[in-house]
């Protein structure tokens, strides 16, 4: 049965404009005033200060900013350091995160641009977002409000991207969209409880993901558009997920996969790449070091165990194809 994630935080809450979630005392700064004080030891321990200029960027080829704003809230650990363990909440004048809780999401937050620990980051740069949990339970190590990528695809998309094919084609964020579901009542976001872990290159630095949900208005007309409870180990990239998939799985250094529309309880273990899970496609099991399969449209429950060239159409029973094996079943 398909989770229904009703919104525990009504949009009469805003966007949290005060930052609440401590009583410690708070200061608006500048991300420039901030790096100041820190860099001259000038920070009053405790003391909460409010980033208001922050905007992310990205120096990281095929990425964008969307330039979506909000404020960050940090809090010195001592005359020196800050704690990177931060909060968010409304930016002055903003109305795109209006109907976002942003005093629930939680951010892990560097004030420094620092490009070799993290790849993405740029000289002119407010710092770095390394880190996201949203108030319906994404999260990326990244600032994935923001961050857009452009892939095989042809066109810059969101993590949670959602084409409105009803209008103008343009891309939206899904994850700061609610919806009335018919029957249930309540506003909810049907992109909830997706997991994308850190990857990490031989360097020790952080790498964008290039992990891309694309979903279509037209599928679902628009309330089911969405994805939820899906997870990418560590090392995970480059992979491609289509409208309205759930609860797939991916282990470590999994990439260049892609999953069709409609796709569900799929398993990937370690180090899967260059598979296809083609639209409607569930309950299917690759092994570790599966790579380059195809597993045909509606097909369901294939066990592929150290697979490689295997093209399987069919459906309702499970299966072991072995390493080197390209027979099509």
């Amino acid at each position: 049965m398909d989770v229904i994630k009703f919104n525990k935080y009504p949009k009469t809450a805003g966007g949290g404009g005060g930052g609440g979630g401590s009583s410690a005392p708070m200061t608006s700064i500048t991300w420039a005033e901030l790096k100041s004080l820190r860099d001259s030891a000038g920070l009053t321990p405790g003391m909460q200060y409010r980033i208001t200029d922050y905007e992310c960027t990205t120096a990281q080829d095929l990425t964008r900013s969307a330039g979506h704003r909000f404020d960050i809230i940090v809090t010195a650990d001592s005359a020196d350091s800050l704690n990177e363990n931060a909060r968010a909440c409304l930016h002055e004048g903003d109305s795109y995160f209006a109907d976002s809780y942003l005093t629930a999401w939680e951010l892990k937050y560097s004030l420094d641009n620092d490009s070799d620990r993290f790849a993405w980051a740029s000289e002119d740069g407010k710092g770095v977002v390394y880190w996201m949990k949203d108030e319906w339970d994404n999260e990326c190590p990244y600032d994935f409000k923001n961050i857009m990528f452009k892939g095989d695809w042809g066109y810059f998309a969101y993590t949670f991207n959602y084409i409105n094919d009803s209008s103008d084609n343009s891309c939206e964020d899904i994850s700061t969209q609610q919806f009335v579901h018919p029957g249930y009542g309540g506003d909810y976001c049907h992109t909830h409880d997706n997991v994308i872990k850190p990857y990490i290159n031989t360097s020790g630095g952080y790498v964008l993901n290039v992990i891309v949900f694309l979903n279509m208005s037209s599928l679902y007309e628009g309330s089911w558009s969405g994805c939820f409870c899906n997870v990418f180990g560590v090392g995970s990239h480059n992979n491609t997920i289509g409208s309205h998939s759930n609860r797939n799985t991916f282990g470590i250094e999994c990439w260049n996969n892609t999953l069709g529309r409609g796709c569900y309880h799929n398993h990937f273990s370690n180090y899967c790449y260059g598979n296809n899970i083609k639209d409607g496609g569930y309950y299917n099991s690759l092994g570790d070091y599966c790579y380059f399969n195809t597993i045909d449209a509606g097909a369901s429950k294939k066990v592929l165990v150290m697979c490689s060239g295997v093209k399987s159409n069919l459906s309702g029973y499970v299966a072991a194809f072995w390493f080197g094996n390209t027979k099509r079943y």
